[in-house]
C-alpha cells in the first residue's frame, strides 16, 4: 500500500466525498438535496479553491451519498454524524496509507437552496506537507438543469469537461 496519495488522486477523493456529503456521514443521516442544478465550491486553507457544477435527480443524489460513504468504508475506525441543533456534527478517524486522518465536521443548510460543510482535519503524520487542513464546501442550488445537462452530469473542476457519474464503470443504483 502506498504511503501517500498523490495530490491529483487526493483532490478527487475529497471532491467525491463533498459531492455526496460523505465526510463523514452515512447516506441515511443527511437529507437528500433538491433535484436540479448545483454549484459546489471547495475552499481549503492549504489548496487553491475548486468549483464544480452538477445536475442531480433523487436517484443520482442517493448514488453520490453512497459513493461518498464508500470512500470512508473500510478505512475508518470511527465515522459518526449526529443531528446538532439545526445542523449536523460529525467526527471521523480514518487511515490513508500510513496517515491517520482525524476530522470534525459541521453541516448546515436547508438542502434545497444551500448547504455548507466545514471540515477541520489533522493528518498524522502529515500528508503531502499538510498537517491541519481546514476545508469549507458550499453547495448552492441554481435551479433546473440547463439544456443539454442530464442527471449525473458533473463538470470537472478547472477543466470545463463534463462526465456523467451514472455512466461510470461500476456505477450501481442506490
Amino acid at each position: 500500500m502506498p504511503t501517500a496519495t498523490p495530490l491529483p488522486l487526493l483532490r478527487p477523493m475529497i471532491l467525491l466525498a463533498a459531492l455526496g456529503l460523505g465526510l463523514p456521514a452515512s447516506a441515511q443521516d443527511l437529507p437528500a438535496r433538491k433535484p436540479g442544478f448545483w454549484e459546489i465550491e471547495i475552499k481549503s486553507d492549504q489548496e487553491p479553491p475548486m468549483t464544480t457544477r452538477q445536475c442531480i435527480d433523487a436517484q443520482t443524489d442517493a448514488r453520490l451519498q453512497k459513493a461518498g460513504q464508500g470512500v470512508m468504508d473500510g478505512n475508518c475506525a470511527k465515522n459518526v454524524m449526529q443531528r446538532q441543533g439545526s445542523g449536523w456534527a460529525g467526527e471521523s478517524v480514518c487511515t490513508l496509507g500510513k496517515t491517520t486522518i482525524t476530522s470534525r465536521s459541521t453541516v448546515t443548510g436547508d438542502f434545497g437552496g444551500e448547504i455548507r460543510m466545514t471540515v477541520d482535519a489533522r493528518y498524522d503524520p502529515p500528508l503531502m506537507g499538510q498537517a491541519k487542513p481546514s476545508t469549507t464546501i458550499t453547495q448552492r442550488f441554481k435551479g433546473a438543469c440547463p439544456a443539454g445537462w442530464k442527471p449525473g452530469d458533473m463538470e470537472l473542476p478547472g477543466t470545463g469537461q463534463r462526465m456523467n457519474i451514472n455512466q461510470m464503470p461500476g456505477a450501481k443504483k442506490p
